[in-house]
């Protein structure tokens, strides 16, 4: 099956060094190798020390970051799914879809 793990693993592999994104707050500048291994990483932390197995939900709160690209990238490699919630929700509406569809990890973030 052709995911979004598949199409980053193929960029890396045919142009490593490219620039793929550059963060404006802190001009910080990554490559399709570095997102690459920063996907796997997750990947492997996530199964390994959070033991995320394939169908399990994963759910961030966060602001706008890399993270979330280490996650759209990195949790279909071990065939989780990503759940992102959108910050700008008020209380009642992400408890609802919390408890809606339980992801067993939840990462938050500062959100404003």
């Amino acid at each position: 099956m052709i995911h979004a793990a598949n199409l980053l693993s193929k960029r890396a592999e045919l142009t490593p060094d490219r620039e793929a994104l550059t963060e404006l707050e802190t001009g910080k500048r990554y490559t399709y190798a570095d997102l690459n291994e920063r996907a796997n990483r997750l990947a492997n932390f996530m199964r390994d020390e959070l033991s995320i197995q394939p169908g399990n939900r994963v759910s961030i709160l966060a602001q706008n970051s890399v993270v979330y690209l280490d996650l759209f990238y990195g949790l279909p490699k071990i065939g989780a799914i990503f759940a992102p919630l959108n910050w700008r929700l008020v209380a009642r509406e992400l408890d609802y879809i919390v408890n809606d569809f339980s992801p067993e990890v939840l990462i938050v973030t500062g959100v404003y």
